[in-house]
């Protein structure tokens, strides 16, 4: 009999990493000559509780330097 794997207790990184993503991709959306357009990203951040989270709030001024390319 094999036994079943345990899911972990947080799946904390795997949630940021999602936040993360979706607010590259709302960045790369706004953009005048982006080259993607995902409508959903904004949405996506917007639906997170910003005291959950500073990727839900957007980027911060340590980030906003990596984004501006």
């Amino acid at each position: 009999m094999t036994q079943e794997p345990t899911a972990p207790e947080s799946l904390a990184g795997i949630g940021a990493t999602a936040l993360g993503v979706a607010l590259l991709r709302a960045q790369e959306s706004s953009r005048p000559d982006r080259l993607f357009d995902d409508p959903y990203a904004r949405h996506f951040l917007q639906a997170v509780d910003p005291a959950f989270t500073p990727w839900a709030a957007g980027p911060s001024p340590a980030t906003a330097r990596f984004l501006q390319v």
